[in-house]
């Protein structure tokens, strides 16, 4: 196995222990952002939509972030630091 590949091993495992664990969900997000920054890939784009930039909270609609659909635009804010994530959508 390459740092790549077990890089994407080990942050699939640190989401699904964020959230089983959300008390420990922020250091689990900074462990990710930190990971892929050093293994030099991307965080894949199913987690990095659930993860807040403010304050690395791993974001669970209805427990710590509202969503809204707008416009064909979903707004994600996260309740802890009000940052608010914007993602075109298609509505089928």
């Amino acid at each position: 196995m390459n740092v790549k590949e077990l890089a994407l091993e080990r942050i699939n495992i640190l989401i699904s222990m964020a959230k089983k664990h959300p008390e420990y969900a922020k250091r689990y997000v900074y462990l990710i952002r930190k990971l892929s920054e050093k293994a030099g890939i991307p965080v894949p784009v199913e987690y990095k939509r659930w993860m807040c930039k403010g304050c690395n909270a791993y974001l669970v609609p209805g427990k710590n972030c509202t969503v809204r659909l707008k416009n064909k635009v979903r707004y994600v804010t996260c309740t802890e630091c009000k940052e608010v994530k914007r993602f075109n959508y298609a509505a089928k």
